[in-house]
């Protein structure tokens, strides 16, 4: 017996063949017949019928918990990352869209089960069209067949991980290697962010990546580090009881209270790449830097990265660079000097320039990244002329707030002057100040 109390069509999708025979539909309390003679589904798994509302059209996964670390990329049939909607935590996909699932070098899975071709080999990709919900057809033999799949079920039969390609562009004055970090499909590179790698600290200088419309916007509920290539534990280094202990002996330093040191920030958040695996590729241990977090959840850095985000409402597009500069070593509290000795680099500052290309603006925006700074001491550190209260997307935040992070904004080429950047940014002159400029 399936209940169904409103007068709208009803749609019942079987992700698996139904055993042929009579079901009881309940309509409005009277009970209707569905005859099915034989099954329409072939090849499909299992799973308990789904049943829509006719006036709801597409596919909706959730960001946060229909994506895991063994499926397979979502990318367009053309080969780039599909610029799906996202909206509330949801990737809504329009009903009869394409997508292509791909595993690189790896076979696709479905259930537990290899996908195979007409002939019998193993498959590393499979071209999907959106029927509803969670549930696709898939193409087989140049057609798409009335076999129903959820998509959540499909897999790789080996976690498919990101790479990372070298780069001989000089990216800074400094002993630092550039990398691109992406996915390889076969014979096809698809780059995701790149990371300007400080070979001297083991840490990223900065990062280049493009925000635009399509990305997740929502933490995930799964993560994994890649790798690390320089043996450093993080999950040590980041542990906020045990830099209390490292850090100093004296203790009046409990006083600190348990949200007080620097965490883990990754320079490309996972918020501002598209869904699923692109999100993973950010915890990259070459994206990460410490940051101090002002003994709060969230602080004006998190704040920024929120305004850029918003942007998106209203421009497709945005070239970000996130970088740090410079390094500490101690810190001062209650007159007492404090020796900063974890086991990594840990930045003076943290820095971004936001490009809107369409326009040639641009704006950096800095952040000093020292703990328990006065008002006083904060503005001693201040590099470049600060012009944040000119940019009217970024107004209804105290900036210079030094218990939620010391901020403040410059020209660009002010910020390659007081941060050794020269003609880093050489085409950009004019100051990214509003939500909308006109070309």
């Amino acid at each position: 017996m399936i209940p169904w109390l409103t007068t709208e069509t009803l749609t019942i999708i079987f992700m698996d063949n139904p055993t042929p025979g009579k079901y009881e539909v309940q309509s409005y309390g009277k009970p209707s017949i569905l005859n099915i003679k034989y099954s329409l589904v072939a090849n499909a798994s299992i799973d308990k019928p789904q049943v829509s509302r006719s006036n709801e059209t597409g596919c909706v996964l959730n960001v946060q918990y229909d994506f895991n670390e063994n499926q397979p990329l979502f990318i367009t049939r053309k080969r780039y990352f599909p610029k799906f909607r996202i909206s509330n935590g949801l990737v809504r996909i329009r009903e009869t869209e394409k997508i292509r699932l791909h595993c690189g070098n790896s076979n696709i899975i479905y259930k537990g089960n290899h996908l195979k071709s007409v002939d019998g080999a193993k498959v590393t990709s499979v071209d999907l069209l959106c029927l509803r919900n969670k549930t696709f057809y898939v193409k087989e033999s140049e057609k798409y067949t009335i076999n129903y799949y959820n998509i959540i079920h499909f897999q790789c039969d080996k976690p498919f991980k990101t790479i990372l390609m070298k780069n001989k562009q000089k990216c800074s004055n400094l002993k630092t290697k550039l990398f691109s970090i992406g996915f390889a499909l076969s014979t096809l590179y698809m780059g995701l962010y790149d990371v300007c790698f400080n070979l001297e600290t083991k840490s990223p200088s900065f990062t280049r990546y493009t925000i635009q419309t399509g990305m997740a916007d929502y933490i995930p509920s799964y993560r994994y580090s890649i790798r690390d290539k320089h043996a450093v534990d993080y999950e040590l280094a980041f542990d906020c009881e045990k830099q209390k202990e490292h850090l100093t002996p004296h203790t009046y330093l409990k006083t600190w209270g348990g949200t007080c040191c620097f965490v883990r920030r990754h320079l490309v958040s996972p918020r501002d790449v598209f869904p699923g695996l692109p999100q993973l590729a950010t915890y990259e241990n070459f994206n990460v830097v410490a940051h101090w977090n002002f003994c709060k959840e969230t602080n004006n850095w998190d704040e920024i990265e929120q305004k850029i985000r918003l942007l998106l409402k209203t421009i497709d597009k945005l070239s970000v660079w996130t970088g740090t500069f410079g390094g500490i070593k101690n810190f001062t509290l209650n007159s007492h000097n404090i020796n900063v000795d974890l086991s990594v680099h840990v930045p003076k500052y943290l820095w971004k320039v936001i490009h809107n290309k369409a326009v040639k603006s641009s704006l950096a925006i800095i952040q000093i990244n020292i703990p328990f700074l006065t008002i006083d001491e904060a503005k001693r550190h201040v590099r470049c002329k600060d012009i944040c209260d000119q940019i009217k997307w970024l107004r209804g935040t105290d900036w210079r707030d030094v218990n939620r992070g010391y901020t403040y904004c410059c020209r660009v080429l002010d910020f390659e002057k007081a941060f050794s950047y020269e003609n880093r940014f050489r085409d950009v002159h004019k100051i990214f100040r509003y939500m909308q400029e006109q070309v």
